[in-house]
């Protein structure tokens, strides 16, 4: 059986986790854009029929879990209802919780990458 290597970082690698939490060449991350965001902010919605943080943030790690089952091979489909999770709490302790999946989410993305063939 063939050694998987595990040299990091390759091209993809190194401008994905740039894009969350280093310092992608467009500005600031996605982590450091939510770093100043509290539980009020992420809820409200300033400007009508929008989505707000909240609603992008869970967005965006309903994807990020999406993708990291796909590169395991998993088939994912969506309903088109369950890519856009409700907000059922605007409590501080909600928006950390949502945080805390969306850095997870990112993780796995990042660990399933750093294990893959050098040579995919």
């Amino acid at each position: 059986m063939e050694a998987i290597a595990t040299a990091r970082p390759g091209p993809f690698c190194r401008g994905y986790c740039c894009g969350y939490d280093g310092e992608p060449w467009y500005g600031p991350s996605l982590r450091e854009l939510l770093a100043d965001v509290d539980h009020i902010l992420a809820a409200s919605r300033p400007v009508p029929a929008t989505h707000t943080i909240w609603e992008i943030v869970r967005h965006l790690s309903v994807w990020m879990l999406a993708v990291r089952r796909r590169m395991a091979g998993e088939g994912v489909k969506h309903d088109g209802v369950s890519d856009w999770p409700r907000v059922t709490s605007a409590s501080e302790s909600a928006w950390l919780a949502t945080l805390d999946v969306l850095e997870q989410a990112h993780r796995a993305i990042e660990r399933a990458v750093e294990a893959m063939p050098a040579d995919a």
